[in-house]
């Protein structure tokens, strides 16, 4: 059954909170000092809010379990990790994400329709990275798609903004661009082992620096 949630203070500590899809109404959410992580689990479909006041002091965001979860708002975390399910970045939302190692994608879906500024490595070990509708995605470190994994582009607007260096490798690894944007803007390499496919009348692939293509490019 649903329930709610009060305001939760952590303290000190190095500490873990999950919040539940179950869960429809929650009040301030903070992590306090030290590395603290959310859990974002459940089966079923929740939203949460983030913001100074909303969300504070939580330094990696995880995404478990079947269900879907909805951000918005404005909020910045050091890590991302998706696990399984699907996590949406909403229209409107911005979601920061700082770390050297900033964003894993294991399993499941992270679905970016408003703002994602990941400053460190994005890696896509299986599951998908989809950039759709009107969303930006702005991957300031490396993007690396390995084995299953599928970075998609999915809207006339829709960017996928790579500032640092890209490899796609892995008999699974795939970029596919139906529509929007691809722009891999590093001036060092675009390593390619795997699938770059981009397909219809408004998508477009752009690659600054040198383009290495092997074994099973294409």
């Amino acid at each position: 059954s649903a329930s709610t949630v009060a305001d939760i203070d952590l303290g000190a500590g190095i500490d873990s909170l999950s919040l539940n899809t179950d869960v429809i109404a929650f009040g301030a959410l903070d992590g306090g000092s030290e590395f603290d992580t959310l859990n974002l689990v459940g089966v079923g479909v929740a939203s949460i809010t983030l913001g100074a006041g909303l969300v504070d002091n939580f330094e990696a965001l995880v995404k478990a379990g079947t269900g879907t979860w909805t951000l918005d708002g404005t909020g910045s975390f050091e890590t991302l990790l998706v696990n399984d399910g699907t996590l949406v970045v909403n229209v409107g939302a911005v979601l920061d994400v700082t770390a050297a190692a900033s964003v894993i994608v294991n399993a499941g879906a992270l679905i970016v329709v408003g703002t994602q500024n990941t400053t460190g490595t994005t890696v896509v070990l299986g599951g998908s990275l989809q950039v759709n509708n009107a969303g930006i995605y702005n991957a300031t470190g490396a993007t690396s798609v390995d084995f299953d994994g599928l970075i998609q582009i999915n809207g006339a607007t829709a960017a996928y903004i790579a500032t640092g260096a890209v490899t796609v490798q892995g008999t699974g690894g795939r970029i596919l661009v139906p529509s929007g944007l691809f722009h891999a803007m590093s001036t060092t390499s675009l390593a390619v082992s795997g699938v770059i496919e981009v397909a219809g009348a408004t998508a477009e692939y752009r690659a600054t620096g040198a383009v290495s293509i092997s074994d099973a490019g294409v």
